[in-house]
């Protein structure tokens, strides 16, 4: 081995340095090659300087002359000889030196490459002596280290067999501490599950203490109450005992004090006793609070503050922004076989946010008013207390009285027909006093106006509060607060009635009067301008209300802050009116902007928050950005589980929310797997009969449905109703929605007759509730005509699907239902009759059925969809068997070729056509060649 290796070294040395000599070699021709070319250029070079000198001998020899002609010099031939002599001595000696030059040059090059060759043979002679050297102690080294493995590997194989034999044991080891593991695991799970058992059993025994504590307290705060009450109301019936024994007591003094009094008194007493049988009098009603806010104003302590947004279907008012929020997924009816997967219907949910806070007053009160109508005992008294003694001191019919019993009135409530008395006393008293345009008539006019707006006396009313609002515009202007108060009320009166018109013309001198009197960035101002900004919007006035809605947030900004309640409102209407006028980039913006506010204002978990957050999840998808959707819900259910906890109302809206869309955007696993997490946690929190928690397992339901687990969707679908009937009871719609929702699914799932009997008598119920046309009614309709025909009840059905196909073509040119697919309703309808027409034999009549479903099925899915091709293919067969065979043939080539083009030529459904296409062509012929015969 250290032979070859020597060998190998030394043949790579003398490799190496042969091919250095070669190099030297090499660069030795290479400098004397050079030598050579200098000594040729020198040769060159003397050559051409001989050639100048003999030029410059001849231009010399021709200047003598010239000069010796011109008689200018005079020089002799020796001369001229002797110049040339030496100009060619110089120009020889020259060129001697020049080759002595090169031939040196040439001897040196040669020189240097002996030199170099030697010198290069030399090294390398003691470069491979050192290699030699080194590489033979290389070879004393490896062997070295060679022994010294070869005894390492024989003590690592002895470690080894000791290793093995430690594993073997290790193994036996283990697989005892496994067993004892197993069984250990199997004790824990069985533990495991009676601890879980006892853990139900006292969350339940919490829960149901937990409710009887609440009972309990509720029942304690109603026997306070009612005791409080009774003991407030025997001190009041004592106290007017005791009051009706004074006032009978003083009529009698002031029916002597009159007779005594001067005949302008006595007139005086003569009209002011017609109260009692000229006032009109005033029937006890009840207070609406329906859709009333406030009874009062800061300057007018009875004025109406009724706000639209409390009115039925609409939140926030007109202010809520309608950014595409999710459509109820109803129940539809089964159209031959199409998945019900429209029966989800999630809980309403408002738009964005609750409704806008109630309008309050321009003013300060002039007479020391209270703020609200609180109807306390002690305040009554108080009151009544007040008016005795104005009564007393200055008369029953003095400034002071009137005042007082109008007091006296405020506390007694909207409902009292005491207060509406004293009112019309009031009214009656400062007219006959002062007149009809006083200060404190027209006082008591506006209080009285705003009593029958409650009361329901609204022509009464409307007079009332425009007698207040002229009378006040003449004293005190239009910029007065009190003037103020009274425009207020007759817009509010005015816009709760149905005059859009005039109380928009009655808001804009509102808030033009609070420009004048408040200055811009005023409450009053703030608040009137957000009223109109709630008519123009109704008024579908969309470029005037933008406008001045972005005036609004900037005011709101200043006045209340850029958190404040009436500015967190101005940031959803601002959003709802850009998304309105189409400029959906801007409304996106301001929506999210919306949404931040309330975050910082409100919080993550406050309702409105939630709402409004869902509302911005609704309108990315209306606009087709499921990813942004998605992404933005993922994101604030992650930083609604890190602040407010898993269990919160808002993570399991959320929570619920994003099942829904990935549901949607057919993401099913992780949709399931959130609808479960959502469900326990709605049980948890909010038990098994809660509304959100029956609503949030319909929704679960319908994932289960749509993926054919038929069973455990039935189940769930069972228990929401059960929960909706023992909660709102047998005719609630909601209860007939998750009705109508078992209906169907049992229907879809081969259990006919249990779908029969649950749905029989719903279709009444629903006739009784909702209109013809309704889709509840529809669906309905389409699975007992489904039940029918596959009972072979065919004039039933007949009569079912003929039903809802007339209510849906009747539908289809209705604005109101603007964005459903009606004309795949209108065909799946139109379908439905003629399939069951054909089954009665009755073709000719189920043509035209079969042909309106294909137009309407290729109107709304295409000329290629499955059900149009399966329409077109049942065209045909009614046409054959009617025997136009020709139209027939046509009808299933339209079939066949549709459905190679979607499905293949290898498909059931297209080998079927092709089949039916050649029988058809068959029975063509067939008749052709019988013709002749016949």
């Amino acid at each position: 081995m250290e032979a070859m290796s020597l060998q190998s070294v030394k043949a790579v040395s003398v490799e190496r340095w042969g091919n250095f000599s070669t190099e030297a070699m090499a660069r030795g021709t290479e400098l004397v090659a050079k030598g050579s070319e200098l000594m040729a250029k020198g040769s060159a070079k003397g050559s051409e300087l001989v050639a100048k000198g003999s030029e410059l001998a001849t231009r010399g020899t021709e200047l003598c002359t010239e000069l010796l002609a011109n008689g200018t010099v005079v020089c002799s031939d020796a001369m001229l000889n002797a110049a040339g002599e030496l100009l060619t001595q110089d120009m020889a000696m020259y060129i001697a030196e020049i080759l002595v030059k090169g031939v040196l040059i040439f001897f040196i090059m040669l020189l240097v490459r002996l030199v170099t060759r030697k010198r290069g043979k030399q090294h390398m002679h003691k470069m491979e002596d050192l290699e030699l050297g080194t590489v033979q102690e290389e070879c004393e080294t490896v062997e070295s280290e060679l022994q010294l493995a070869r005894k390492r590997r024989a003590d690592l194989e002895v470690d080894a067999d000791a290793q093995n034999m430690a594993v073997c044991q290790c193994k036996q080891h283990l697989e005892e501490v496994l067993a004892v593991y197993q069984n250990l695991t199997g004790q824990l799970a069985v533990e495991r599950q009676r601890l879980q058992a006892l853990c139900e059993e006292r969350q339940h025994a919490r829960q149901e203490l937990e409710a009887v504590k609440e009972e309990n307290k509720q029942l304690r705060a109603k026997v306070r109450e009612q005791r409080e009450q009774s003991s407030a109301l025997n001190q009041e019936y004592q106290k007017a005992t005791a009051d009706k024994d004074a006032v009978c007591a003083k009529k009698t003094a002031a029916e002597q004090e009159t007779v005594q009094s001067t005949q302008v008194l006595r007139d005086l007493l003569a009209g002011l006793g017609k109260i009692t049988t000229d006032s009109p009098s005033i029937l006890p009603g009840e207070f609406k609070m329906g859709d009333t806010s406030s009874m009062t104003s800061v300057s007018e302590s009875m004025s109406v503050s009724k706000s639209l947004s409390s009115q039925p279907g609409s939140v926030g008012g007109s202010a809520t922004p309608q950014l595409g929020a999710k459509a109820l997924r109803l129940p539809k009816g089964r159209a031959r076989g199409r998945s019900t997967s429209h029966r989800r219907n999630p809980s309403e949910r408002p738009k964005s946010i609750a409704a806008s806070p109630a309008p309050t007053s321009c003013g300060i009160s002039a007479f020391g008013e209270a703020a609200v109508w609180d109807g306390v005992a002690g305040n009554i008294l108080q009151a009544k207390k007040v008016l005795q003694e104005a009564e007393d001191k200055h008369g029953f019919y003095s400034k002071e009285a009137m005042d007082a019993a109008i007091e006296l009135a405020f506390h007694l409530g909207p409902a009292s027909r005491e207060a509406g008395l004293l009112l019309q006393r009031a009214l009656h008293g400062c007219r006959t006093l002062f007149g009809d345009d006083d200060l404190s008539t027209l006082r008591a006019v506006h209080k009285l106006a705003v009593y029958q707006d409650n009361a329901g006396e609204k022509e009464e009313a409307l007079s009332l509060y425009r007698w207040a609002r002229d009378g006040r515009l003449k004293q005190l202007g239009a910029a007065h607060p009190f003037t103020l108060d009274s425009m207020y009320n007759l817009a509010s009166f005015l816009w709760r009635n149905g005059e859009s018109e005039e109380a928009k013309k009655a808001w804009m001198s509102v808030r033009a009067g609070c420009m004048d009197c408040f200055k811009r960035n005023h409450k009053a101002t703030v608040e009137s301008t957000a009223r109109l900004v709630e008519v123009l919007e109704a008024r579908g006035e969309l470029e005037a209300a933008l406008k001045l809605c972005q005036e609004l947030l900037e005011s709101s900004e200043e006045v209340n802050g850029p958190l404040g309640e009436q500015t967190l409102q101005a940031t959803v209407t601002l959003a709802s009116l850009r998304a309105a006028s189409g400029q959906e980039d801007e409304a996106e913006e301001a929506h999210m902007s919306a949404v931040k506010r309330h975050e910082e204002g409100l919080g993550f978990d406050h309702e409105s928050t939630q709402e409004l957050t869902h509302s911005l999840i609704d309108f990315y998808l209306k606009r087709g950005k499921v990813a942004e959707a998605e992404n933005y819900l993922r994101k604030t259910l992650e930083r609604c589980q890190e602040i407010c906890g898993p269990d919160s109302e808002s993570v399991l809206g959320y929570m619920e929310h994003l099942g829904m869309l990935l549901d949607d955007d057919s993401q099913v696993a992780e949709a399931e797997t959130l609808l479960r997490q959502a469900v326990a946690g709605r049980r948890r929190t909010l038990g098994d009969a809660h509304e959100k928690t029956l609503q949030c397992i319909s929704n679960l339901a319908v994932l289960l449905d749509r993926q054919g687990l038929a069973e455990e969707a039935l189940q769930l679908y069972s228990e929401v109703q059960a929960g909706n009937m023992k909660a709102l009871g047998r005719e609630h719609l909601t209860t007939l929605g998750s009705t109508l929702t078992l209906g169907i699914c049992l229907a879809d799932s081969g259990r006919a007759e249990e779908a029969e009997a649950l749905l029989a008598p719903l279709m009444d119920e629903l006739d009784k509730q909702l209109s013809p046309t309704h889709e509840w009614v529809l669906a309905c309709v389409d699975t007992l005509g489904t039940i029918a025909q596959q009972n072979c009840d065919l004039s039933s059905a007949e009569s079912m699907f003929r039903r809802a196909y007339e209510a849906r073509t009747a539908l289809s040119s209705d604005e109101a239902r603007e964005g459903n697919n009606l004309d795949a309703e209108v065909a799946n309808s139109a379908y439905n009759l003629a399939v069951c027409l054909a089954q009665q034999n009755r073709n000719i009549v189920a043509e035209s059925f079969y042909r309106a479903a294909v137009e309407a099925y290729s109107k709304a899915y295409g000329e290629d969809d499955a059900y149009t091709l399966d329409a077109v293919f049942n065209l045909g067969i009614c046409l054959e068997g009617q025997g136009q065979l020709r139209a027939a043939e046509t009808y299933y080539e339209q079939a066949v070729e549709g459905r190679k083009r979607s499905f293949g030529p290898q498909n059931v459904e297209t080998m079927q056509a092709e089949h039916a296409l050649i029988m058809c062509r068959i029975a063509i012929q067939s008749a052709a060649a019988a013709r002749p015969f016949s």
